[in-house]
């Protein structure tokens, strides 16, 4: 294994985040019945947790940060911009709930290394280590320019991929299980607060130690897109599930770490992340 190192040695600057704000009296019921999280531990105003969606088979299909804003409202933090197909899923369940759900094209999500000097958002835990800053309006924040947000967003995604945190496209929706993309180190999901699409695979995987496979973190050499397929000994034991540009991906395999891996356009190679893949 070779061990894997980020630095993200960068000034502010905005992610490219949708927001979706869920509002209304029963917003809190209408969450807590839908969402794989426990909606109920967000108390006040500013608490945040991981959360999101699943099929009855238990498999993410969507996965956001999930935001208090006050009694009666939260925001859905939407780190795949995907926020139009959240409200579209979510606006097929409503039935008679009393509430609404809308985009927030106004709201904007920085990464701010001086985290004091965001007086007017709402500070959120990204990772344990990295922190976001989220406005409801624009911020008096200038942005860098192209070049250094570019780079800046970069960094951002190679730690992303080195802290465990997977960002879910097409080619990986309804294909994983929370636990095998690790989303029990985000606690990003509840096995106490009752039912919820889902909640039956998530609970027997946990208390049966069903799951066999589950993320790594790799190095690669040539092309490679989420979704493509990793092969060991021609036969396919995994896929690629997020990538960046500096050849680092992650990947849900086998637990075993099965080796060598290689697909017709890639060899693999596993790196030493300050996470366990079980």
């Amino acid at each position: 294994m070779i061990d894997a190192v980020y630095s993200l040695d960068v000034a502010a600057f905005p992610l490219p985040f949708d927001t979706v704000q869920i509002s209304g009296a029963d917003a809190a019921d209408f969450l807590q019945r839908q969402l794989m999280n426990d909606v109920r531990q967000l108390r006040q105003a500013g608490d945040s947790q991981w959360t999101g969606m699943l099929t009855a088979k238990g498999k993410l299909i969507h996965l956001f940060l999930l935001l208090r804003l006050d009694d009666q409202r939260f925001a859905a933090i939407c780190p795949d911009q995907d926020g139009a197909a959240l409200i579209s899923a979510l606006q097929r369940l409503l039935f008679r709930s009393k509430l609404q759900i809308q985009a927030m094209p106004e709201a904007q999500t920085w990464f701010q290394p001086v985290v004091a000097s965001a007086r007017s958002g709402m500070t959120l835990s990204w990772d344990g280590q990295r922190s976001l800053t989220w406005f409801e309006h624009a911020p008096d924040l200038t942005p860098p320019d192209a070049a250094a947000r570019a780079a800046a967003e970069a960094a951002w995604q190679l730690a992303d991929l080195e802290a465990g945190i997977v960002r879910l496209q097409d080619a990986n929706r309804d294909q994983f299980t929370p636990q095998m993309l690790g989303l029990n180190r985000r606690h990003a999901f509840s096995l106490n607060k009752g039912c919820y699409p889902g909640q039956e695979i998530v609970s027997r995987t946990h208390f049966l130690g069903k799951a066999k496979r589950g993320l790594q973190l790799l190095a690669h050499t040539g092309e490679v897109q989420c979704g493509d397929a990793i092969l060991h000994q021609q036969r396919e034991v995994g896929s690629v599930v997020s990538n960046s540009v500096n050849h680092q991906v992650l990947a849900v395999l086998p637990l075993e770490q099965p080796e060598p891996l290689s697909n017709p356009l890639a060899a693999f190679t596993y790196l030493s992340p300050t996470w366990s893949a079980g």
